[in-house]
């Protein structure tokens, strides 16, 4: 298991709710969250397996973000594009 996914999956533990998140090997660009019997699963693009902490962060919270219909933060938002656009 990747520092990454065992960080990314610590941080959403600490916020009280069953998250799993995992790399999946999409053949693009593409991030996924489902809740399914009270439990959340994530999955993100393999091709960000060697992306900062910063940038999995950024995108679990968007990904929680969408799933519970709420705003995305700007900061997320600026913190996923930049490393898009990098």
């Amino acid at each position: 298991m990747k520092k990454a996914q065992v960080d990314l999956n610590h941080l959403y533990r600490s916020l009280g709710e069953n998250i799993r998140a995992e790399f999946y090997p999409y053949s693009s660009i593409k991030h996924t969250i489902r809740k399914r019997d009270g439990n959340i699963f994530m999955r993100i693009s393999d091709l960000f397996g060697e992306a900062p902490n910063e940038v999995l962060f950024a995108i679990g919270r968007i990904l929680l973000a969408k799933l519970n219909k709420k705003r995305i933060s700007k900061t997320d938002r600026k913190i996923y594009d930049e490393f898009l656009g990098s």
